[in-house]
């Protein structure tokens, strides 16, 4: 007989970051676009990227059909954001919604 255990803060942390997943990638490839200067979004995401998670995000690109925002791992959020850090800063942010005296 095989016992079952019950996980439910691990099944609610997983729930909780696929919401955190889900919300982020539009975001990043919105930010990305916005600061792209000549360069493409999965260009800047490649440039983020060790080799490993630059061999995933393109299976995973391939394996979308091409939608970036849905080959972007979770994994690959803090290099993505570390790598364009200016294009992530508060500064920037408010500078682009015309509120650069706030804050």
């Amino acid at each position: 007989m095989t016992t079952t255990i019950a996980r439910p803060n691990r099944d609610a942390l997983n729930k909780a970051i696929d919401v955190y997943r889900d919300a982020m990638r539009p975001f990043i490839v919105r930010t990305l676009k916005a600061e792209a200067k000549g360069a493409t979004v999965e260009d800047a995401i490649r440039q983020a990227l060790n080799e490993r998670l630059r061999d995933q995000f393109d299976r995973n690109l391939k394996a979308n059909g091409g939608n970036t925002a849905a080959a972007i791992d979770v994994n690959d959020f803090p290099h993505i954001v570390q790598r364009n850090s200016s294009a992530f800063s508060a500064s920037s942010w408010r500078c682009r919604a015309g509120l650069s005296g706030v804050g």
